[in-house]
């Protein structure tokens, strides 16, 4: 499993933990990668030894655009549970690169990804079992990895660009 970003209140990463502490991460003998975000608080490595999950996630801190690129690629799936989102380029990102997204429902994360992610209540990280489970089936996988990849093509900084360049235009008239 991948987490990319801060790690802030609002991101919910606890659970991500509860996510990776789950019968089936288990079963499935699941790692967590983390990227960015800072070293772990002293309360996240507090956490982190209480669950007994020291030996199941890897901090890699900052990493270049090709290696993170790499970590999409490579994982089983992305893990996007925060509460509350401006935006939310991670899910994109991960989107672009062939990696299911698994996100939370609420804020603006529900109407960036659309239907190429798999969306769960941020406060029931368990719920997150079944898009694991799914996610063994291969047809499903691809379905999911598709309607990613598709969703992630009708954003991009060129037309970010241009969207408000047009904007700027038809204030000033």
């Amino acid at each position: 499993l991948l987490y990319v970003g801060g790690r802030n209140t609002h991101k919910n990463f606890t659970a991500v933990l509860d996510i990776l502490k789950t019968a089936t991460a288990s079963y499935f003998d699941m790692e967590l990668i983390v990227v960015g975000g800072g070293a772990f608080s002293d309360y996240e490595m507090k956490l982190i030894k209480e669950l007994d999950l020291t030996k199941k996630i890897r901090h890699l801190g900052q990493v270049g655009n090709a290696k993170l690129n790499e970590l999409y690629n490579l994982a089983y799936a992305f893990i996007y549970p925060s509460f509350y989102e401006g935006f939310g380029i991670p899910p994109l990102e991960a989107m672009a690169s062939g990696c299911p997204v698994i996100c939370s429902n609420v804020s603006s994360i529900p109407e960036v990804v659309g239907e190429g992610g798999l969306l769960f209540n941020p406060l029931e990280p368990k719920s997150v079992e079944e898009y694991l489970i799914k996610l063994q089936d291969k047809e499903y996988r691809q379905v999911v990895i598709s309607k990613g990849i598709d969703r992630a093509k009708m954003f991009s900084w060129e037309k970010t660009g241009q969207e408000t360049l047009k904007l700027y235009k038809g204030i000033l008239k």
